[in-house]
């Protein structure tokens, strides 16, 4: 599982973390740099630069 965050985003907090390890132990997490909400739209090659690699070890 990847947990993709903006960087101007307060959505995925460092301090929710643990908990989202907890259920998810694998979990991977990420931050898309100089986006918000919208990762995808707001910085495209960023988001594709942290999920490809991601799928591809997959």
């Amino acid at each position: 599982m990847l947990v993709l965050n903006g960087e101007r985003s307060d959505y995925v907090r460092p301090a929710y973390h643990a908990r989202i390890l907890a259920l998810f132990p694998r979990a991977e997490f990420g931050t898309v740099a100089g986006s918000g909400h919208w990762i995808h739209a707001e910085n495209p090659q960023g988001f594709l630069g942290l999920l490809e690699p991601f799928l591809a070890a997959r």
